[in-house]
């Protein structure tokens, strides 16, 4: 089955991967090579006695956004609902979690970072963070544009708003709007 059959429903789970709020405020991600050639990625260089080479990343903490400049967002029980727009159809989806929104975000930026994506400096303009990326992933014959565009109000809600284009697939736009419950 090719990829432009799977589409309506893996185009919604591919976009909740890849369009997962960029980190590249939050953390540096190193490349590691160790003495025998084993690539492990990490938030933490290597210890310098351990033999291995590390490289930094692209799109990580430099430039505008720097660690410190990283929304802050309380752990606890979270709402997201999430609007979709793909090819022209709408589809909703609401749920909780039990989570702490900056280490998921910054989970995914750092597995989609494995299989092929960038990210672009973050840019921070008050209490809004703006950035790209682009995916080229051979294996799903991918290579889309994404921009994200967060606004934290406080430390127990945001709204994101991501949109998706290029890669032969059809454009995609979505806006989660996200508050903490409580405690769990």
């Amino acid at each position: 089955m090719t990829l432009s059959r799977l589409l309506p429903t893996n185009a919604l789970v591919a976009s909740c991967i890849a369009l997962a709020w960029p980190a590249a405020a939050l953390a540096q991600v190193h490349k590691v090579i160790g003495p025998d050639g084993t690539v492990t990625y990490s938030d933490k260089p290597p210890d310098s006695n351990q033999g291995a080479k590390a490289t930094v990343l692209p799109g990580r903490v430099a430039g505008a956004a720097a660690a410190g400049d990283a929304p802050k967002l309380r752990h606890g029980l979270w709402e997201f609902r999430r609007s979709f727009v793909i090819d022209g159809a709408n589809k909703d989806i609401t749920s909780r979690n039990c989570t702490d929104p900056v280490s998921t975000m910054s989970f995914w930026q750092k597995s989609m970072t494995k299989i092929g994506c960038t990210y672009e400096d973050t840019r921070r303009s008050g209490n809004r963070y703006t950035q790209a990326s682009t995916c080229k992933v051979e294996a799903l014959a991918m290579d889309r544009r994404y921009m994200k565009t967060l606004e934290v109000s406080g430390e127990e809600a945001y709204v994101l708003e991501e949109s998706a284009s290029g890669g032969n697939q059809p454009p995609m736009s979505s806006i989660t709007r996200a508050r903490r419950l409580g405690d769990c």
